[in-house]
């Protein structure tokens, strides 16, 4: 505001000054409205960037799923291959008796195989029943030339959860290539708990990974087992969809400064309860 004095015809100066109010008016990019309406787009794009992520989520987390079920899906005409063709041996030379427990056996796991891949994680309890079956069966193939050993079952808790149709390919891929080439085949399977995370320890005492890598070096290629691939595919999917950092880590036994030839294979994961394990809800 200045202030400004007239001066009269006669050269005297008023005595009373006039007052004029100059206001000067922002620009346009300077008004209120203008930094509204600038916040209002941030925070859309903001709101916006969120929803597409979030909508991305679950696009890939849709995504793995489907790729789980496909595995899935895959690894049980794996697996009642595998056993179809064990079941013929009864018939050269004949022997029902055994025929029809083995078939028996079979029947009620091909069940529990479908049950379980319907769903990503069973109860501990249910995984150490189709353990303790699955290691049955394979006894009456091989009779006295197989012996196993199942452990640490007192030291997981009653709420624990397994995921499903992981253990069992290494079962299998232990009860057919990790079988010992003389005397017989022992198989351990151990469980320990600690700290949320379960882990399962399987031993055997065939020829252990670099002999039998030696073994096919020496004959003609053949493919590796596609029950093992299945998992290790299966594997990924779990960790993409579940925050469970599980891991398979197998190791021949001579590298553990153990005497006594062999496969060890470890199973681990963080045993937490259902509504922390999805990624998608932290």
């Amino acid at each position: 505001m200045n202030t400004i004095t007239a001066i009269l015809p006669g050269g005297t100066r008023s005595t009373q000054p006039d007052k004029i109010t100059i206001t000067v008016m922002p620009f346009w990019w300077q008004t209120v409205w203008v930094k509204l309406l600038i916040i209002a787009m941030v925070a859309f794009v903001v709101f916006r960037m969120f929803k597409t992520r979030a909508a991305f989520l679950k696009l890939q987390n849709t995504a793995s799923e489907l790729q789980l079920q496909a595995i899935k899906s895959q690894m049980n005409p794996h697996f009642v291959g595998n056993s179809i063709n064990a079941i013929q041996q009864f018939f050269y030379p004949p022997d029902p008796v055994k025929a029809s427990e083995y078939i028996s056996i079979f029947s009620d796991l091909l069940r529990r195989t479908m049950s379980f891949s319907e769903v990503d994680f069973i109860p501990f309890q249910d995984e150490l029943t189709y353990v303790r079956d699955y290691l049955e069966m394979v006894k009456l193939r091989f009779g006295e030339h197989f012996s196993y050993t199942i452990s640490g079952v007192e030291k997981i808790g009653s709420q624990a959860m397994f995921p499903a149709m992981v253990l069992q390919p290494i079962l299998e891929n232990a009860t057919m290539h990790g079988l010992s080439p003389e005397g017989v085949s022992h198989l351990t399977v151990h469980f320990d708990e600690d700290k949320h995370r379960l882990t399962t320890t399987l031993t055997d005492n065939g020829v252990g990974i670099e002999e039998s890598q030696r073994r096919k070096r020496s004959r003609p290629p053949r493919r590796t087992s596609k029950g093992l691939i299945l998992l290790d595919k299966k594997v990924q999917m779990l960790n993409k969809l579940y925050a469970v950092d599980l891991k398979v880590t197998t190791t021949d036994r001579r590298q553990l400064n153990d005497s006594s030839n062999g496969t060890q294979v470890i199973i681990s994961f963080l045993n937490t309860s259902p509504s922390n394990r999805a990624k998608g809800d932290q």
